[in-house]
């Protein structure tokens, strides 16, 4: 048993290291000596670290890489041992030792050996104790300093460059593993290093694994494994912020993305986020969305940067930042960078506004997916609905963010239902009442808003709808009631604007059906007066003879509403009567020769009523009108109108006004009488009825009205409202002159995707089947309770569509896959070659 005092350290220390020609490596039994000696005499730590440093400069003067490594051995065995207790003891010769061995030029034939000792210590180092202390931090931020760059260089010998990189890389994933790292004094000096050596070896793809170094220990290495181990040392540091210390480690994030432009690369940006967030305590990850909301306000100045800081918000709070920080509060900072973008768009270009507007809904997907509380897609909507700021005077800023918003609508209605299907339990009823002040939209001075807003409130009404059983109480029921007249009265209005196009009245139209498979029976004795009055009111305002296509076309409409209504009444009666005044209208050449089809919409968007194909050039006014006594005599006569209400001629002979029948919501017992029937009609199968008719006389095309490539070149323009359409009193005044009917980009996509639905049927020939013959076809159903139809013929390189339409215009391909409006075509033309017998026709009214 030898004994400790008969040693000193210098010489323990000395009987280490090779003494013989061809010895190499430390001498096993006397480096135990040596770790004993240090265990049992810690004082001497100190001394032992010092005469380490001595002799450290000295063979690195003398090149002799054997004692260097031997020397490296020495360190790591002690702070393994329990020397790793007294650690602040010797550990400032520790950094000396290593950064000396770093800055010297035989640090790649060591670099290995330097980092497995940087990991021993690194795990016992409390950087809170030594990093007050100037002589252990100067060394220590040499190593980091060292350790960065050559992470960061590139050399011309591949294989020295990647046994340098890798083995920094350890090196620093242990130093950030640390606890107490970011606890450190000097955190913001290290981070300043750290950081940017990190986030270079983070690649935007990951490879397939190209070999690039061969270890010691014979494992591959490729660039995977490198972006990998950079991965996993963010993710250590990221698991140990907390409010304190997250500026410290953003800050030099966000410095390195915006030096290196990565501020402009999505991808990589994602990616990152995508780390950082996961990374972090869940309950700390709000932080992400401050920070990121406070970028946001200062790249006001840079669009592309504004998006992708956008997505990076959607990111975050896909992965749950958003609990702490509310929807609203991040719906209200990016309204008003998107507010302020749309009011300087003229310094931008139409493709970027749009992708910052694709980066919006992005972001309202991610709270639309990430429901928390039943409510919660019902306060997003309120919160858009309110920001259309319908009391505000019209201008082009307004119109563009109204157009925007309603689209934001859709896409949540959109979603609202899909995530209602999957969760029930979070079926929270429709707030009716807010989309009521909405609908007036549908009478604004922009076509562009109009167009938009009517697919918004088709997609909305079928919502209505499904959501009714939810509320039965009177104060839904009036709701609900309010709407539907609320939609009359601005439709009663909008039919009678001397703007109008064709456009508008197949927009028309289709409301009003719609408005009847919602809410009913209760809608038909109010649509009925409407009509009567619309054409009685033709018969004074649309006699000139510059306003005659207006006549025919608001009565072409009356009687296609009547036509539909005969259908979904079940009335053979009421259809047998339109289908004669519909022929004499015809052959009296006062038909208005335009398919009120939605799938149409798109060949009639920059087309006015010159581009009806008339029969007759010489317009005359219409002589053939309805009869409202014979209309309601056999409405009278229909059991289930008779079974509902009991004043029902009385309702049907009311002269429509826009309060004819507001005294009704008062009713309490009628209102709960109509109202309960509300959606008896809304899941009711419709009936072909006109069996009485010739077959040569109505062929019904059951295909999809086409759409050809020159409708779509003719819209491709930009609508410019022109200064005469605005009107200071509000959105409603569209009786001024509208010279240029141009469209923007705004419509461009929703030409686009309807050309994509309804061009695949452009081949199939027109059905020659009969009335009595044809298998009955509802195509008035939800558009959620059908699949979403993938159009074969034509691709996106054809006819491209943006990010933004393939997202949100799912509602529109439904409306058209289900000839959601009127689901038939007329063949007018073999209509009026077809030869009527007059003899042999029934006599019905005038």
């Amino acid at each position: 048993m030898w004994c400790s005092s008969c040693y000193n350290h210098v010489s323990l220390i000395n009987n280490v290291y090779p003494s013989q020609p061809g010895e190499t490596g430390a001498k096993a039994n006397n480096l135990s000596f040596l770790v004993f000696y240090a265990e049992s005499r810690p004082q001497k730590l100190t001394k032992i670290g010092a005469y380490l440093e001595k002799r450290t400069a000295r063979d690195i003067s003398y090149s002799k890489i054997e004692n260097l490594k031997v020397t490296l051995t020495i360190l790591t065995v002690l702070v393994g041992s329990k020397c790793k207790e007294n650690l602040d003891l010797f550990l400032v010769s520790v950094v000396n030792i290593l950064a000396k061995m770093l800055e010297s030029p035989l640090n790649t034939e060591i670099i290995e050996q330097i980092s497995s000792t940087i990991i021993s210590f690194s795990a016992h180092h409390n950087h809170v104790i030594l990093d007050v202390d100037s002589a252990f931090v100067v060394p220590y931020l040499k190593i980091l300093k060292i350790l960065c760059q050559n992470v960061q260089e590139s050399n011309e010998d591949p294989e020295i460059q990647n046994k340098k990189k890798i083995s920094s890389v350890r090196a620093l994933y242990a130093i950030v593993s640390n606890d107490t790292f970011l606890k450190s004094p000097k955190i913001d000096e290290f981070l300043e290093h750290v950081i940017p050596a990190l986030l270079a070896n983070i690649q935007e793809k990951k490879t397939t694994g190209v070999k690039l170094y061969r270890s010691l220990s014979n494992t591959d290495i490729s660039d995977v494994d490198m972006d990998n181990l950079a991965i996993q040392s963010i993710n250590e540091i990221m698991q140990r912020i907390n409010p304190v210390t997250f500026d410290k480690v953003f800050n030099p994030i966000y410095k390195y993305l915006e030096s290196n432009n990565h501020m402009l690369n999505k991808n990589y940006l994602l990616k990152l986020f995508k780390i950082f967030t996961k990374g972090m305590n869940p309950q700390y990850r709000y932080l992400l969305v401050l920070y990121s909301l406070k970028h946001l306000k200062d790249y006001s100045h840079d669009l592309a940067v504004q998006t992708n800081i956008i997505y990076i918000l959607s990111n975050i709070i896909k992965n749950g930042g958003g609990a702490v920080v509310t929807h609203i509060e991040v719906l209200d900072v990016l309204s008003d960078c998107l507010f302020e973008t749309l009011q300087n768009s003229s310094k931008y270009s139409p493709k970027d506004i749009e992708s910052l507007e694709n980066a919006y809904i992005d972001c309202i997907n991610s709270f639309t997916s990430n429901v928390s509380y039943p409510e919660q897609m019902n306060d997003i909507m309120a919160f858009l609905v309110n920001h259309l700021k319908l009391n505000t005077s019209s201008n082009e800023v307004i119109i563009k963010c109204r157009i925007f918003i309603i689209r934001s609508l859709r896409f949540i209605l959109e979603q609202r239902a899909s995530f209602i299907e999957k969760n029930p339990t979070f079926n929270s009823p429709l707030p009716i009442e807010l989309f009521n002040p909405t609908i007036v939209i549908l009478k604004d001075s922009s076509f562009n808003l109009r167009l938009q807003y009517y697919f918004f409130l088709l997609l909305l009404m079928d919502q209505i709808n499904t959501s009714t059983a939810l509320q039965e109480d009177n104060k839904a029921h009036i709701a609900r009631y309010r709407f539907m007249q609320n939609i009359h009265t601005v439709l009663f209005d909008y039919a009678q604007k001397k703007l109008n196009q064709p456009v508008d009245y197949i927009m028309i139209v289709n409301i009003f059906i719609k408005n009847a498979q919602v809410f009913g029976l209760n809608d038909v004795v109010e649509s009925v007066p409407l009509m009567f009055e619309l054409e009685n009111i033709s018969k004074v305002k649309f006699k000139n003879k510059d306003d005659l296509m207006l006549q025919y076309a608001i009565n072409t409409m009356i009687v296609e509403f009547f036509d539909y209504l005969s259908e979904f009444l079940g009335n053979e009666s009421l259809g047998n009567y339109i289908g004669k005044i519909k022929q004499n209208k015809l052959e009296n050449d006062e038909w208005c020769n335009v398919s009120f089809t939605t799938a149409v919409v798109s060949q009639w968007l920059n087309k006015t009523f010159n581009d009806v194909e008339w029969k007759n050039d010489e317009f005359k006014e219409s002589s053939v009108y309805l009869d409202h006594e014979y209309i309601i005599s056999i409405l009278c006569d229909h059991e289930e109108l008779k079974e509902q209400f009991e004043n029902l001629q009385e309702l049907l002979n009311t002269k429509y006004t826009p309060k004819a029948f507001m005294s009704l919501i008062k009713d309490d017992y009628n209102m709960n009488k109509r109202m309960s029937s509300f959606s008896m009609y809304s899941m009711k199968d419709l009936r072909l009825v006109r069996n009485s008719l010739p077959p040569q006389t109505f062929n019904r095309d059951m295909t999809h009205a086409s759409i050809h490539i020159e409708d779509l070149k003719e819209v491709l323009g930009s609508y410019e409202p022109s200064e005469t359409m605005q009107n200071n009193d509000g959105i409603l005044n569209i009786d001024k002159e509208e010279d240029d009917f141009k469209l923007t980009d705004e419509v461009n996509g929703l030409l686009d995707e309807i050309t994509n639905q309804s061009r695949m049927t452009n081949e199939i020939k027109n059905s020659s089947t009969t009335l009595i013959n044809q298998p009955v076809i509802s195509s008035y159903e939800n558009i959620f309770n059908s699949p979403k139809r993938k159009s074969a013929v034509t691709t996106q390189e054809e006819y491209p569509l943006t990010s933004m339409d393939n997202s949100i215009l799912y509602a529109q391909d439904s409306f058209i896959n289900n000839e959601y409006s009127l689901h038939y075509v007329r063949s007018t033309e073999n209509l009026l070659d077809s030869k009527v017998d007059k003899k042999k026709k029934k006599n019905y009214p005038n």
